[in-house]
């Protein structure tokens, strides 16, 4: 059987495997790092591209009179992931999402701007439009999830250190911690405390660009340039990253060698 047979019985069968999708895990910072597992969203589609940086730190010692000055290292430089999330519409909205979004108080649990009823009487939310979850997924609300994506670049005021909002206003505490999740990257490879598909990290920017509207002026379509720094302190405690380790993990899929001559 020939590979595009194969692949068109795949296609033709519907057991086409599902895209994998790139995700982000908030941690809960008042409850000692603790995975806000119902606050977990993938992105609509996996990134063409990403980039990843990381360097380390010399300082220069000059003697006079050598070549070249000495050096010695200090610390690592912040890994830097970044790539650009694409959110798309191919329709806008019926009227009962027009609906749904225009009226109600604010439940984040049932809805974007509260609850309201269609002509039927029945009770109208983002969770049963699908305005706000995954069970569209060729339709997500665009302002939605860049309203989401930017909610970790912003600290959380008047709670309590259970989380609870307060009576009376509370000390400003940072944005959320996060669990970057990129399956089949490897992305933390070698690295015990998570996943090879996860990383820690904290997001440090969100630029926005919408690029094409409908006639209603709901956007069609936007590109998020987004960048994460993996941090190292989760949960109330540092845990560093051991070169010897990762290295060891990587001889034993790299195995590409040439024999060269060993200095001495």
């Amino acid at each position: 059987m020939s590979a595009f047979t194969t692949i068109a019985r795949a296609f033709k069968g519907g057991n086409t495997p599902k895209p994998a999708r790139a995700y982000l895990i908030p941690l809960n910072v008042f409850q000692g790092d603790s995975v806000m597992s119902g606050d977990q969203r993938t992105f609509q589609y996996f990134p063409a591209t990403f980039s990843d940086s990381h360097g380390t730190n010399y300082q220069n010692k000059v003697i006079p009179g050598l070549s070249h000055p000495l050096y010695q290292w200090t610390s690592g430089q912040a890994r830097v992931i970044s790539f650009e999330a694409v959110f798309t519409r191919d329709r806008t909205y019926t009227n009962d999402e027009q609906t749904a979004i225009k009226q109600g108080a604010g439940n984040r649990d049932n809805s974007i701007e509260g609850n309201t009823t269609n002509a039927l009487g029945q009770t109208l939310g983002a969770k049963q439009l699908g305005i706000a979850s995954n069970s569209d997924s060729r339709n997500v609300d665009i302002p939605s999830a860049v309203a989401w994506l930017r909610s970790f670049l912003l600290p959380e005021y008047g709670k309590d250190t259970s989380g609870t909002k307060g009576s009376s206003p509370e000390r400003p505490h940072p944005p959320m911690k996060l669990i970057l999740g990129m399956p089949g990257t490897r992305i933390n490879w070698g690295v015990p405390s998570l996943p090879p598909s996860e990383i820690y990290c904290i997001m440090t920017g969100c630029e926005v660009t919408y690029d094409g509207f409908f006639y209603d002026g709901t956007p069609r379509m936007a590109k998020v340039a987004l960048s994460f720094t993996e941090i190292i302190q989760v949960g109330g405690r540092i845990v560093v990253q051991d070169g010897s380790t990762k290295r060891r993990v990587a001889l034993g899929g790299y195995t590409l060698n040439d024999n060269g001559t060993k200095g001495t």
